[in-house]
């Protein structure tokens, strides 16, 4: 891999000015970064610079210039020729880490617009990177616009074979720009959503593991490699339709002629009514059932669940406030064990909202408070949210989780859950139908769970590292789903298929296969 070392420094003058007035203390510190670029050819760089008034472009007051660094230079060294041969070097006079650096190139050969111009943006994050050397890759980049985190590429950048999954993501990068451009958005506009795609695509194909465990598993065997490479970057092709709907024109196939009516469809509102989930051995496992009132909202559900060692039946009331809005449940649940033992309990959920916006739940067990999500920071539609989640066990010992999830067209397509010990990612792809729980209908818009979009889930990772002083490892699961669908496009059956692994033994996956059906009414 070639890597190309460019120099960014600046001095800050510090002036702590003494109490009397009259005297002054003056201390210089250096701030440097030695920007590695990887992945791209040094050749087709034009210019790096700092975005100081944040135009996406390189202007003449931003530019930095190219160091000369020989083979094993040290660090030292090459600050002394950043500070004794000026010839070199183009100083900044203020590195702001909330600017972006923008990393300047030129392929005319396979960039159709702006002269061959393209340009990919960087952050700085003095609080995250502890060291001098900041990445310059289209991977980064993705990372940096939040499109990817940073765990989910570790395993990808020390894959065998890694210059041709780069060459692959250059290429692809630059026809989805050409793509884009087509369609009339910006430079920035279509470097941007040119990265959040090509990243969601990624994420499918399971970049965190699954593909660079197959690309590591061909053993350096060239066909076997370019076959899965192919593969991958097939799909990250963006399509003509995909640039149409990326930059909100219409699709092609739905292009009318001008003299054509418009064809009105009148769509039947279909509500839930019984939701039957079966196990790996094909049996029924757990049944759910819905009931409505006349204005088509829900006031009951029942659930029942049987197995070899227990089951158990809820009965549920729901409740709405007097907006409208759906404000809880009160269940009352039997329980019964493998002896024939019964037990019964109560619980309940209450919803909370502020300034009409749903801001947490509190749970209820026999009246005693065992689990409450609350929102720390509400970003507002198709941006992060940050919840917090505190659990109580049995002797009031509190337990918090902070997630902070990423929606995609209102579907949580990724999430991040720390706790005191663990951290985990979740990544999701959906299809654009309608799910079996229509919460906007049922609810008036006034609940809408953390983790159930407006649309079904295809694909589904959950990458896991759990730290203590005793354990340390990683579990990973794999979820694809496959759905059928009635004429309504709402699912009429959801297969699952999970398989997991984990660090601690790696060599046995585990898979299970089980399935849900739902039944309609019409309203």
């Amino acid at each position: 891999m070639k890597k190309i070392l460019i120099i960014i420094s600046t001095i800050l003058i510090l002036a702590l000015i003494g109490c009397g007035g009259t005297s002054s203390k003056e201390a210089q510190e250096r701030l440097q970064r030695i920007l590695t670029l990887i992945g791209i050819p040094p050749s087709i760089v034009i210019n790096i610079c700092q975005d100081n008034n944040n135009n996406s472009f390189c202007e003449s007051t931003e530019i930095l210039a190219k160091i000369s660094v020989a083979r094993g230079d040290t660090l030292d060294k090459i600050w002394e020729k950043i500070q004794f041969d000026a010839s070199n070097s183009y100083w900044l006079d203020n590195l702001d880490p909330n600017k972006k650096i923008l990393l300047v190139m030129q392929d005319k050969n396979n960039i159709e617009h702006d002269n061959g111009k393209f340009t990919l943006p960087f952050t700085i994050n003095v609080r995250k990177e502890n060291n001098a050397t900041k990445e310059l890759s289209i991977l980064e980049a993705m990372v940096d616009a939040n499109y990817l985190t940073p765990l989910e590429v570790v395993a990808v950048k020390s894959m065998n074979a890694v210059d041709k999954f780069y060459d692959a993501l250059l290429k692809d990068l630059m026809k989805n720009f050409n793509t884009l451009k087509d369609k009339n958005l910006n430079s920035s506009q279509s470097i941007l959503e040119n990265l959040k795609y090509m990243a969601e695509e990624l994420r499918e194909k399971g970049i965190s593991k699954r593909f660079p465990d197959s690309i590591n598993a061909c053993r350096g065997d060239v066909t076997c490699t370019d076959n899965i490479i192919n593969k991958i970057f097939k799909d990250l092709e963006i399509t003509d339709n995909e640039a149409n709907i990326i930059a909100n024109l219409p699709k092609k196939e739905e292009e009318t002629q001008e003299n054509t009516p418009p064809v009105q469809i009148v769509e039947k509102q279909l509500l839930l009514t019984k939701e039957t989930s079966y196990g790996e051995d094909g049996k029924v496992e757990e049944i759910s059932t819905y009931e409505y009132d006349s204005n088509n909202k829900m006031i009951k559900s029942k659930n029942t669940y049987s197995s070899d060692f227990s089951s158990y039946e809820d009965i549920c009331t729901l409740s709405y406030d007097s907006q409208n809005r759906y404000s809880g449940n009160t269940c009352i649940e039997m329980t019964n064990n493998a002896k024939g033992q019964q037990t019964e309990s109560r619980t309940r959920d209450e919803l909370h909202y502020a300034n009409n916006k749903f801001i947490g739940t509190e749970y209820y067990t026999d009246d005693k408070l065992n689990e409450k999500e609350e929102v720390l920071d509400w970003y507002g539609d198709n941006k992060p949210r940050e919840i917090k989640i505190t659990s109580y066990d049995s002797k009031n010992n509190i337990t918090e989780s902070t997630w902070t999830i990423n929606y995609t067209k209102n579907n949580p397509t990724h999430v991040t859950i720390k706790t005191e010990y663990t951290n985990s990612e979740i990544s999701r792809k959906f299809d654009d139908k309608k799910i079996p729980y229509n919460f906007a209908y049922l609810f008036d818009g006034g609940y809408v769970s953390w983790l159930i979009g407006e649309n079904n889930i295809l694909n589904e990772t959950w990458l896991s590292t759990n730290n203590t002083s005793t354990q340390n490892f990683t579990t990973n699961i794999d979820k694809r789903y496959e759905i059928i669908y009635n004429n309504n496009n709402i699912p009429t059956r959801i297969d699952e298929y999970t398989t997991t692994t984990n660090s601690s033994n790696s060599s046995q996956e585990f898979k299970t296969h089980t399935y849900t059906t739902y039944e309609y009414k019409e309203n």
